[in-house]
């Protein structure tokens, strides 16, 4: 394959999956909004949701890829929203648990159906066949950065 075609051709799908991640984003965080969400603190319910039980916070910020004091701060504002609650440690003051409330499971699902019915909407216009090729490229990239994050050395490509 031609190398200069083959970086034009990345360098389009770069852009396309750019201004797809932003207009997700942007869909996204309007569907949040509804339930005075934002998109952090909708990851860390749906990370404690996953949890199924009460979440240390250390554990919360790694499930989130965040440090320990933005965690903090978005654990505060889902309490007063009244989706999480906190409560220390029995055996240990110092750990803090968050566990997520019933009003936060009822949101989590409600949000996931409008997140659901979008993703449906979006691939409408796929066949089977086409879905079944995009899940399973994706599913490539997601396994090489996941495995070889640093490694793929550019030009590297099965033909």
């Amino acid at each position: 394959m031609n190398q200069d075609l083959r970086h034009q051709t990345i360098s389009r799908i770069a852009q396309v999956v750019s201004q797809l991640i932003w207009l997700g984003s942007k869909r996204f965080a309007q569907k949040l909004a509804v339930y005075g969400l934002t998109a952090p603190q909708y990851f860390t319910m749906f990370a404690l949701l996953i949890q199924g039980e009460a979440c240390p916070m250390h554990a919360l910020a790694e499930a989130t890829h965040q440090d320990a004091a933005t965690v903090t701060g978005i654990v505060n504002r889902l309490i007063k929203l009244g989706y999480v609650s906190r409560q220390r440690g029995q055996d240990d003051r110092r750990k803090v648990y968050v566990t997520l409330q019933e009003t936060g499971r009822q949101v989590m699902q409600e949000a996931e159906q409008a997140r659901h019915k979008e993703w449906q909407r979006s691939f409408a216009i796929l066949n089977q066949a086409e879905l079944d090729e995009m899940s399973r490229i994706l599913e490539t990239i997601l396994t090489a950065w996941q495995t070889r994050p640093d490694t793929v050395e550019e030009g590297t490509q099965n033909e």
